[in-house]
């Protein structure tokens, strides 16, 4: 649940106490792990960015009670010059996110497959 207001957003897990993020960026999409107790926050462009600087976050895991645990940039992912441009864009992941073993998976347009969970380890698979 998002607070514009109060700048943060509340992740109320099945069982467990409420937690909160804060210092929200708008945009943001909070993926939840399926307990609750781990998040991990995708760009606000989902698959597109407004540009391919290596540095750029692209994914940021937060754990209860709003702990940042991992920050993902984009150079760790794919080579920001090869990535697919559209008309002012540029395409970073393909299709979307989805829970396997403990974290999220997903791919990157050169078909790369890759797994992030809920401590933050990255590893491809």
């Amino acid at each position: 649940m998002a607070d514009i207001a109060a700048n943060r957003v509340t992740i109320r897990p099945v069982d467990g106490p409420a937690w909160q993020i804060d210092g929200w960026q708008p945009g943001w999409a909070v993926h939840p792990a399926p307990d609750g107790r781990a998040v991990m926050l995708s760009n606000p462009g989902g698959n597109l960015l407004a540009g391919a600087a290596p540095d750029l976050t692209v994914l940021r895991i937060m754990e209860a009670p709003g702990v940042l645990r991992a920050v993902v940039p984009l150079s760790s992912l794919a080579n920001p010059t090869r990535l697919q441009r559209t008309a002012s864009q540029v395409v970073w992941i393909s299709g979307g996110y989805h829970w396997q073993d403990d974290g999220w998976a997903f791919t990157t347009p050169d078909g790369q497959n890759w797994h992030l969970t809920a401590e933050g380890g990255l590893s491809r698979r």
